[in-house]
């Protein structure tokens, strides 16, 4: 049996309150769920260079990042720090909003002052 949002009321009367509905839902929310499944992998395929590209478990999955760099990066590279060509906001080089800047849009500074001067204003998130 096939439920959708109008005859829900209709299977509930048709086969009453003994489990038949309660199977029939369970079922379609079977079917729904590895029919979104399927689309949304179609929709959004990932690397074929991925390690866990043929993996149907998304638990371990993660979102990669721009760029990974731990707090003690801003030394070591050089970027005390940084901000997007396209934003007035400048950030610590390990605030999760600076990690989402595009590399080409990655513009680096070595002091705060050199950040505000550029008309830049600090970051509410991370506070450089």
């Amino acid at each position: 049996m096939k439920i959708d949002a109008t005859t829900w009321e209709l299977a509930w009367f048709a086969n009453g309150s003994d489990g038949k509905l309660a199977e029939a839902i369970s079922q379609n929310l079977k079917v729904l769920t590895a029919s979104f499944i399927k689309d949304y992998r179609a929709a959004n395929p990932k690397d074929a260079g991925s390690a866990d590209a043929d993996s149907t478990d998304n638990a371990s999955a993660s979102i990669p990042k721009s760029r990974d760099l731990p707090k003690s990066a801003s030394t070591a590279t050089g970027q005390d720090f940084v901000a997007s060509k396209a934003s007035g906001v400048f950030h610590r080089p390990d605030c999760r909003w600076a990690l989402n800047i595009s590399d080409e849009n990655l513009v680096s500074f070595k002091s705060r002052g050199e950040a505000a001067n550029s008309g830049k204003r600090p970051c509410k998130t991370c506070n450089p």
